[in-house]
């Protein structure tokens, strides 16, 4: 795994943190640890399935 795998899951790691530290707090909605964790589930999918993490 090179460094742009690693920055990838590094910064979708700290989106979720955040999210997570956050949940439940006012914005324009809500942050919202669960959808955060779904949206970062179907990125990780999207590279995987690309070759990305080959």
């Amino acid at each position: 795994m090179g460094w742009p795998q690693i920055t990838i899951i590094s910064l979708s790691a700290i989106g979720v943190g955040i999210n997570a530290a956050k949940h439940g707090q006012r914005r324009e909605g809500k942050h919202n640890l669960w959808i955060a964790l779904a949206v970062v589930a179907a990125e990780m999918y999207v590279l995987h399935a690309g070759g990305f993490f080959n």
